[in-house]
């Protein structure tokens, strides 16, 4: 049985109804869970579960458009486990 790969990503809110859509559609289509925490009152929390969660991740770093070290300070975490 292969591992699943959970990502936890921790932002300051998530208002934007079409990045929204873009990263729960990407979960769809990748076949991986996903939790959300939504709205105008921070903290914005982005849960992932799944075979394919690091695929996920890549479509949020290229829809949020965030650098390299700026993920740290957002505290994105990988867990392979």
């Amino acid at each position: 049985m292969p591992p699943i790969h959970r990502i936890l990503i921790k932002t300051h809110h998530m208002t934007s109804r079409k990045k929204i859509l873009t990263l729960t559609r990407a979960a769809s289509n990748l076949r991986c869970s996903v939790l959300l925490k939504t709205g105008p009152h921070p903290p914005g929390i982005m849960l992932a579960e799944g075979d394919s969660a690091d695929e996920w991740l890549g479509v949020v770093k290229v829809r949020l458009g965030r650098s390299n070290g700026k993920w740290a300070e957002m505290g994105w975490v990988a867990d392979g486990s």
